[in-house]
């Protein structure tokens, strides 16, 4: 397998929340707000609040999060 396909391939997985809240530093119940408030993509896979992540969506979150705090830091700085 050729090593962009790879990299391609881990994007698309799907993951759980505490392996969602792992990448963003955060607990498994706010990754379950992030969902339910549309911020990132997931869905329950039971009634008892399991959800599937998908992890593209929450590395796409987590680098605008941190966009944005650079940003703010720029900011400061002038």
């Amino acid at each position: 397998m050729v090593r962009g396909q790879q990299k391609k391939r881990l994007k698309d997985v799907d993951i759980s929340s505490s392996e969602a809240a792992e990448i963003l530093g955060c607990s498994a119940k706010t990754v379950t707000r992030l969902v339910d408030a549309g911020s990132i993509s997931g869905w329950r896979i039971t009634d008892r609040g399991w959800n599937r992540i998908s992890r593209s969506s929450v590395i796409a979150y987590r680098d605008a999060r941190m966009a944005r705090g650079r940003d703010r830091e720029r900011r400061r700085a002038r």
